[in-house]
């Protein structure tokens, strides 16, 4: 935050150009930049000797797991670029022959 206390013109134009540039400077250094992307939000259901089919799907097309719960059937809520999401959702039923409960859940940025 850069505060002018008065405004008199004893710094003058270049001198407040300085001020604010190394305000904006500091700012911008001390910030994160994060990258949102328009993302599906999947929650993929199998049975555990599909794990590593599932697992290495994931991976090959750039999904992030967001949760893992293991009970009767394991169960991966996923995010995924919106624009992969049919790939994905295609290599799965074709990997594990159809063995596989793949439930939309929502889109957000990410």
């Amino acid at each position: 935050m850069v505060t002018r206390y008065f405004g008199g013109v004893k710094l003058g134009a270049a001198g407040l150009v300085s001020a604010y540039s190394s305000a904006l400077t500091g700012c911008l250094d001390a910030a994160d930049i994060k990258r949102y992307i328009y993302s599906s939000v999947i929650t993929v259901k199998c049975g555990y000797p599909l794990l590593k089919v599932a697992e290495s799907a994931f991976k090959l097309y750039g999904a992030s797991v967001i949760e893992a719960e293991y009970g009767e059937v394991a169960a991966y809520t996923v995010s995924i670029e919106d624009g992969a999401r049919d790939t994905l959702k295609n290599a799965l039923a074709e990997r594990t022959s159809g063995q596989i409960e793949i439930e939309e859940r929502y889109k957000a940025y990410l």
